[in-house]
């Protein structure tokens, strides 16, 4: 019995990709400020936000 995966990316909506898209934005502001203001705090966070954003089940 095989098993096959398809590597497709299902239709998650235009909520799902503005949601993603708004995601990035915030990131990449967070980048931003962060270098502006040296904070390792903003920085940290702007990690963590892309990790989660990179990790949105996408099949």
């Amino acid at each position: 019995m095989a098993h096959t995966h398809n590597p497709t990316i299902a239709n998650h909506g235009k909520a799902f990709m503005i949601g993603i898209l708004l995601n990035t934005a915030y990131v990449v502001a967070e980048i931003i400020y962060g270098l502006i203001a040296r904070s390792s705090a903003l920085m940290a966070d702007a990690g963590h936000n892309a990790k989660d954003v990179l990790t949105f089940n996408l099949d």
